[in-house]
């Protein structure tokens, strides 16, 4: 045990005189990491979750025609109606996203970037006893510009 403590003394001991090269290192290190932080562009992000009752909602419009669609199907038709192409052009008009777009094909290309930029999840919690199943909706987009993300998501609500 005594010759542990005596190698433990012994290490601290080199480990001191080597201090100034560790403190250079360090202080290069943390120079580094914030230069590193502050050359990163700002990100916002924008959330809301919502209730649809999908199966009020669809049940009369697929009565007759298909089976009832199970929770990932409803969760992919809503995803399709929200991110359908008119309904982005929708979005980026009402949004100060216009003021980016300046020809046809800019808007096309905006309108690909923001289906693949907005986040929609579906989550459906069973509740017991019920044959109708609520389905909770996160919508989320994030973009440079706070005031743009919030608008995204207000308009898609």
């Amino acid at each position: 045990m005594l010759d542990r403590i005596e190698e433990l003394v012994g290490q601290l001991r080199s480990a001191w005189r080597f201090r100034r090269h560790a403190l250079v290192v360090a202080w290069g290190v943390c120079v580094v990491g914030w230069i590193a932080v502050l050359l990163l562009p700002p990100q916002y992000e924008a959330r809301t979750r919502i209730f649809v009752d999908t199966n009020s909602l669809l049940r009369p419009l697929l009565q007759g025609i298909a089976v009832p669609p199970n929770t990932i199907n409803q969760v992919e038709l809503v995803k399709r109606v929200l991110l359908g192409r008119p309904h982005l052009e929708e979005v980026i008009n009402k949004t100060d996203l216009k003021l980016r777009v300046k020809n046809d094909r800019q808007m096309d290309q905006m309108v690909g970037d923001l289906a693949k930029l907005i986040v929609l999840k579906g989550e459906a919690p069973v509740q017991e006893g019920s044959d109708r199943v609520p389905t909770f909706y996160s919508i989320s987009f994030r973009d440079s510009n706070p005031n743009v993300a919030l608008a995204v998501v207000s308009s898609l609500l």
